[in-house]
């Protein structure tokens, strides 16, 4: 089926998208009709049509390739038994009009001409997706993203006892989250960074760009997230972060209610503050920005490939 006599007209049409078309265009004959006398009658008489098929087949397979096709076989063993059973049936000649020949006709060209529209689209798609599995496979590679990396924007202003610290000793890479509380793809990239700390690959870091100046609808949850963890105790801290990031809706009432605390919220300002100021002096535009080993993360990349490509 491969080789280039299973093709006509310089490879234009394959033999199989005929050999589907005329199963096709006849089966849907058959139906149209309502497998009537007189449509098996005309597609008795067509069945002899595939004679010379069922002769070129066999002599390309025997004398030229040398090499039997079993589905080749399947199909001329079922034009065969469609001529026989036609032969020894009996057909009416007159059943054959321009209104069935024209239908015929249709039915055949319609597999062919919806091929002819799907296959370069199918191509296309093939195609994209060689390239796709390609620049994934260079953008998986560690090396490529150090080199980005020493390319993008270096960290100027220390970070030093700012935000939230997760840490791990084996840990090779420094990562920094600079995130809004109420930010959709915070809330997305917290679950794969996080996923990285238990992973032992990160140190994580997450700084916020929350103001401290009583307005800023930020500042409440970040407070809390600070004093939250000034209480030393990792799980409750990584746990007060899903409860808040993954959930459906942000409601400060209802995390505030489930993390109680006692005026440790408004010793947070200054770190609010210190926060905000390193933001401002970094030129952080959008969250979330992260940064890695001091260098942010090239725009090649998603937070999503880092799964993959930090090792």
């Amino acid at each position: 089926m491969d080789s280039k006599q299973a093709t006509l007209f310089n490879g234009t049409i394959s033999l199989s998208l005929l050999g589907f078309s005329y199963f096709f265009g006849t089966l849907s004959y058959l139906v149209i009709s309502g497998f009537s006398f007189a449509a098996f009658s005309v597609l008795g008489i067509l069945s002899y049509i595939t004679l010379p098929i069922i002769l070129t087949s066999i002599y390309y397979q025997v004398v030229v390739l040398k090499q039997w096709c079993k589905f080749c076989i399947i199909i001329q063993a079922v034009f065969i038994a469609e001529i026989g059973i036609s032969y020894f049936s009996g057909i009416n000649v007159m059943a054959i009009t321009p209104e069935n020949v024209f239908l015929l006709l249709a039915l055949f060209l319609i597999p062919i001409l919806g091929w002819k529209l799907i296959k370069p689209m199918l191509e296309q798609e093939k195609e994209s997706n060689v390239h796709k599995r390609a620049l994934k496979k260079i953008k998986n590679n560690p090396h490529v993203l150090e080199g980005l990396l020493v390319k993008s924007k270096q960290i100027k202003t220390s970070v030093k006892g700012l935000g939230i610290t997760l840490l791990n000793d084996a840990a090779k890479y420094q990562v920094i989250k600079v995130c809004n509380p109420y930010c959709g793809p915070c809330a997305k990239a917290h679950p794969m960074l996080d996923g990285l700390v238990n992973a032992g690959k990160i140190n994580l870091q997450v700084l916020f760009t929350a103001h401290a100046n009583g307005e800023d609808v930020k500042a409440k949850p970040v407070s809390h997230f600070l004093a939250i963890n000034e209480l030393g105790d990792r799980s409750r801290l990584r746990q007060a972060l899903d409860d808040w990031y993954l959930a459906d809706k942000k409601d400060y009432e209802t995390f505030a209610a489930k993390y109680p605390m006692n005026g440790e919220l408004e010793k947070q300002t200054t770190k609010i503050v210190a926060m905000r100021q390193w933001c401002d002096a970094e030129n952080i535009t959008h969250t979330p920005t992260v940064f890695i080993n001091g260098y942010e993360l090239p725009k090649e990349y998603s937070i999503e490939d880092l799964i993959e490509v930090l090792q």
